[in-house]
């Protein structure tokens, strides 16, 4: 079984200037990795076939359908959908890198042989006079072990998709099957919310075999936000990649790390 394959998803044609940055960054350093763009038909994705071809990156393009990437929330559907799992079901693992990432090496592998099911960068609250760690982890940027995801959602497919559905008839049809589900469950507490949350919080609260890193561990692998705490908590060590970077807050940390392959930002 091939180790991993990184999954890019692509939802527009004509990508930002940090989307671009985003793109090109993570194809020149997972260049060992197959990489899977996944899009729907009809899109025109030549900007980034024709980064891929100038690379020599090993890719292919799979499509799905468009309604996954019409909001957030139709792709929340997309990432609890078992078909997308099985897909993918060749190699052990898959890494999801949205166009809203920056990677700066490629430890994939190293990874991977720490055996999570889930790894994603930890979440941090900020209530103003103090910071901690909350949950692990967000899922544009995150490492998943195909097998364990597919066993998570052959459990709990019937309800997800009332959860995750933008069709107010098939969510109110089963309404009362999840109310009775999920007060004897903590799998599907706030799964509404994010695909992230319910994988990197409810399904390591559900299942023994589902495993995440703590939140220290967490963010060796990925930081969203608060960089400086999370640092401070992991002993200076940066991360294999980041999420949510163009973001003001996290551009003003993260810039010069940038900038330092060679990128100019704006």
């Amino acid at each position: 079984m091939n180790n991993c394959v990184i999954t890019i998803p692509i939802y527009k044609s004509s990508p930002n200037t940090y989307e671009k940055i985003s793109f090109t960054q993570g194809v020149k350093v997972l260049s060992k990795w197959p990489i899977v763009i996944v899009t729907y038909e009809g899109l025109d994705i030549s900007f980034y076939t024709e980064i891929l071809e100038e690379n020599k990156n090993d890719y292919t393009i799979h499509y799905f359908d468009q309604h996954y990437f019409n909001s957030v929330h139709t792709y929340n559907e997309l990432m609890v959908n078992i078909d997308f799992y099985k897909t993918f079901q060749q190699y052990s693992h898959l890494l999801i890198y949205q166009t809203d990432c920056f990677i700066f090496k490629d430890d994939i592998q190293y990874w991977i042989d720490q055996s999570y099911s889930y790894i994603g960068a930890p979440w941090v609250v900020n209530n103003g006079t103090s910071q901690h760690f909350q949950y692990v982890g967000n899922g544009g940027f995150s490492l998943r072990n195909i097998n364990d995801h597919i066993k998570v959602l052959q459990k709990s497919n019937n309800v997800l998709k009332c959860l995750f559905s933008t069709n107010p008839p098939l969510r109110l049809k089963t309404f009362f099957a999840y109310f009775r589900t999920s007060r004897k469950s903590t799998l599907y507490q706030d799964s509404y919310k994010n695909e992230d949350m319910f994988f990197g919080k409810n399904c390591s609260k559900t299942f023994k075999f589902f495993t995440i890193p703590t939140p220290v561990i967490a963010s060796t692998f990925g930081i969203e936000y608060h960089a400086d705490y999370c640092l401070s908590e992991n002993n200076n060590h940066y991360p294999m990649g980041i999420h949510a970077w163009e973001k003001p807050e996290n551009l003003i940390f993260w810039r010069k790390h940038i900038e330092k392959f060679g990128y100019q930002i704006d």
